[in-house]
């Protein structure tokens, strides 16, 4: 199958071709896309019709709309030009570079604290690899460009930015709860014996 975007004579064609009666499998093999395809391009774009419910393909293809999905798929084209979080603009490129050079944070700290960056710790590693931000390379990472053999979890990233008193109160709320979890199977394991004990003892004097 050749690999492209549908454009709008293939979206025309689609919809005259469902109304002549040609089932999904003939349509795409005229048009020279899988099947899948054409079914995600169907379902996406009439999922505003069926309340965004995912509806069968027998049905949602009646309700298919050349012109609404050409808007649609031009509306999603834009947004992800214009939107896209993924960009490295130059605002990004100042907050990384500040965040790494002057605070010495690590690219983890920085997506913790970040409000504006929405991307992965790889990506950011990735930017500096490929020089992409002047001025920054990986010996002034604290790391060296090393990324760790594991993925931190959210928990411990947030660690990184409490402060003393914050981390002493959680350290505290963590031992009062595993006092109160032994205590408490403690207290289920003696009612327990206790229960046993007296069916034990009835059994004896009856």
């Amino acid at each position: 199958m050749v690999q492209r975007h549908l454009r709008l004579e293939d979206r025309v064609k689609i919809e005259t071709w469902i109304h002549e009666g040609y089932s999904l499998a003939t349509i795409a093999t005229r048009l020279g896309f899988s099947r899948a395809a054409i079914t995600k391009e169907i379902q996406r774009s009439t999922r505003h019709r069926t309340m965004g419910f995912k509806r069968p393909s027998r049905i949602t293809k009646t309700m298919y709309q050349a012109i609404e999905a050409q808007s649609l798929a031009n509306q999603k084209k834009r947004s992800k030009i214009v939107y896209d979080p993924k960009s490295l603009t130059d605002k990004t490129k100042k907050e990384i570079k500040q965040r790494i050079l002057e605070y010495k944070w690590s690219p983890e700290q920085i997506l913790a604290k970040s409000k504006t960056i929405r991307v992965s710790v790889r990506t950011i590693y990735n930017w500096i690899n490929k020089n992409q931000i002047q001025g920054l390379s990986n010996s002034d990472l604290r790391m060296k460009g090393k990324l760790y053999k594991r993925a931190l979890s959210r928990k411990i990233i947030i660690s990184l930015h409490q402060s003393k008193s914050d981390k002493k109160y959680t350290i505290q709320k963590t031992i009062l709860k595993t006092v109160h979890k032994v205590l408490l199977n403690a207290k289920n394991l003696v009612t327990g014996n206790l229960t046993a004990w007296n069916q034990c003892n009835l059994k004896v004097w009856c």
